[in-house]
């Protein structure tokens, strides 16, 4: 049994491919878009001639509700969790706070990502078959860490030293945010 996140486009669809390719039992793609989530489904299920193996669950990064009942319906419905790929992510235009209180790429790529993997990592422990069978937790990340200059490093002075604060922090003049560079910052 399998989830991916992020799954309906890119990276994630074709890991959600791949996996039913490999006769997965079950391939779950959590997605923000249910629609969009179904028509991945029909892909996939066109491309790997398996139906009935990829379930569409409703799984929004942004919102902590959202985390929280998916990783409970795991919990629920299925009796082992084998892979876990955590690729949904986002790289906003313009510093936009989601309703977490967190500017949505911070709340996204890390706040979010980090609360799912915490949630999901007892189901998989418990689904190890052996100590040489373990479950596997992946967090998908990009290179854009190499992108960083010590310069673009918020002063967390002001913060406390907090850094999740200071890169969460509307900056004076919005001309100076740079959406490329939170997730690096991240």
């Amino acid at each position: 049994t399998v989830l991916v996140t992020g799954s309906n486009v890119g990276l994630g669809f074709e890991a959600a491919a791949l996996f039913a390719t490999l006769n997965a039992e079950k391939v779950i793609l959590g997605v923000r878009s249910t629609s969009k989530g179904a028509s991945a489904r029909e892909h996939i299920e066109k491309r790997t001639g398996r139906n009935g193996v990829v379930d569409v669950w409703e799984l929004d990064m942004g919102r902590y509700a959202s985390i929280n009942a998916s990783a409970d319906r795991v919990n629920k419905e299925l009796p082992l969790l084998h892979v876990a790929v955590l690729n949904a992510g986002i790289t906003a235009k313009d510093y936009v706070v989601g309703s977490e209180g967190w500017e949505s790429t911070l709340q996204v790529n890390v706040l979010g990502t980090a609360l799912l993997g915490s949630l999901l990592l007892p189901k998989m422990k418990a689904s190890a078959i052996s100590d040489e069978d373990l479950p596997h937790l992946v967090v998908v990340t990009s290179e854009a860490h190499r992108w960083l200059e010590a310069k673009d490093f918020p002063d967390t002075q002001i913060y406390q030293g907090h850094l999740l604060e200071a890169v969460n922090a509307k900056p004076a003049n919005i001309r100076d945010w740079d959406g490329m560079l939170q997730p690096v910052r991240n």
